[in-house]
């Protein structure tokens, strides 16, 4: 019995997704047998529709911005999903200037940290599979530390006493879809 119980243990951990959200956690899959959970103690959830998405939400909370899109299967985008959610959150919060700090790609994850404006920074985070986009806003940094210490185990995180901003925003590709085309029914 132990070895089928084995093998089901491992084929569920497999074919787990890169993210998820459960019961207020964000689930991050760093690897194989790797996870980190991230709890939400406050936030407000809204569930976004477009004919082209099977399943979409937006997750905002003090501290972390979330976006959530699985297209159907009958969709893809019209170009780099990374870049169409840098140009929205950049338009939609009318940021002049935008620098990246640092940058790191691993895997499934690309992992920036921005200065804004010159004045504060926020933490990037995009996940992405064959079936899921998530990107994600860290305002504070602990969510975006975390994840790069397990991905990167010599990450060494220099923004303790950089100013942080704060998460005031309701954005969305998904929402955005109708007027801007960034994904369509192939």
């Amino acid at each position: 019995m132990g070895f089928f119980s084995n093998l089901i243990n491992t084929v569920v951990k497999a074919s787990q997704p890169t993210f998820s959200f459960k019961d207020n956690y964000l689930i991050f899959k760093i690897s194989k047998n790797n996870f980190y959970t991230y709890n939400l103690n406050k936030y407000e959830l809204k569930r976004r529709q477009d004919s082209c998405v099977s399943n979409a939400y937006t997750i905002k909370s003090d501290e972390v911005f979330v976006e959530y899109i699985k297209l159907s299967k009958n969709a893809s985008w019209n170009g780099s999903s990374l870049i169409f959610f840098e140009s929205l959150f950049k338009n939609e919060l009318k940021i002049k200037k935008l620098k990246i700090l640092e940058e790191y790609e691993v895997n499934n994850y690309v992992l920036k940290t921005y200065e804004i404006n010159e004045n504060f920074v926020c933490f990037y985070i995009y996940i992405f599979n064959s079936s899921q986009d998530v990107f994600i806003i860290d305002t504070n940094g602990n969510l975006y530390k975390n994840i790069l210490k397990r991905i990167k185990s010599d990450y060494v995180y220099n923004y303790e006493d950089k100013l942080k901003g704060s998460i005031n925003f309701d954005i969305s590709l998904v929402k955005k879809n109708t007027l801007k085309d960034y994904f369509s029914i192939d």
